[in-house]
């Protein structure tokens, strides 16, 4: 069992929900004439920003503002900056799209399943981390899918407890799709890794195994500027 030290997503956590309006992540501004160009859409969610500023956060020692970033803020700019720092691109982007083309069990002459590589892969380091108290962000593979069109369906949250019980393994976490809920958690068996393992997820959505994500730290002053 590990926990780190006073954390609570009803605390540390951002206190609003991963919803927002249509509105570029990006928009670059070009010479003249040429005007400006616009990349992604917040409406997609910004769950991979999220993630890395409540540990942004957490690693400096401060709690969230209460108020929810509006578009076009150096607030919602610095959650943006964070999204695309979640992605690790190029490695993170071919991770996730990796992991959706595994099978979740192993195959005799194939690469080791989804839920294999979940459970001796990624839970060792995630319980160092803990252990040594920092929280762990997650990749949560949704889909099963060849088409790269599906990665946006995929998810980021953020590990801050497990416990090892018997045969089944709890990972608390923070999750941008619920704010302040502390029971947040993927529970899953941890007994026979070669075979499909069903993850259980309380947001809802199946999934077929996570990895931790890459992470540096960033100071995360401009959640602290004005809102808009």
């Amino acid at each position: 069992m590990g926990q780190i030290p006073n954390f609570k997503p009803s605390k540390q956590g951002l206190p609003y929900s991963n919803s927002w309006d249509h509105y570029p992540d990006i928009t670059i501004k070009l010479p003249r004439p040429f005007g400006s160009i616009k990349i992604g859409d917040a409406s997609n969610g910004l769950c991979g920003g999220m993630v890395f500023a409540v540990r942004d956060l957490y690693e400096a020692h401060k709690l969230p503002p209460p108020g929810k970033p509006q578009e076009g803020s150096p607030a919602f700019d610095y959650l943006v900056n964070r999204l695309f720092a979640s992605f690790d691109l190029p490695e993170g982007v071919a991770k996730y799209y990796a992991w959706m083309n595994l099978p979740a069990h192993d195959t005799v002459l194939g690469p080791h399943g989804t839920s294999w590589r979940t459970i001796r892969q990624t839970m060792p380091p995630l319980r160092r981390s803990i252990d040594a108290g920092h929280p762990v962000p997650l990749g949560l593979v949704c889909v099963h899918s060849a088409d790269p069109t599906l990665l946006g369906k995929n998810h980021h949250v953020l590990a801050w407890a497990y416990t090892d019980r018997g045969t089944t393994t709890t990972v608390k976490i923070y999750d941008p799709n619920a704010p302040g809920d502390d029971s947040a958690n993927i529970t899953f068996n941890n007994n026979n890794p070669k075979h499909t393992t069903a993850f259980q997820y309380s947001g809802g959505e199946h999934v077929f195994g996570f990895f931790t994500v890459p992470y540096r730290s960033r100071k995360p002053d401009p959640l602290f500027s004005p809102t808009r």
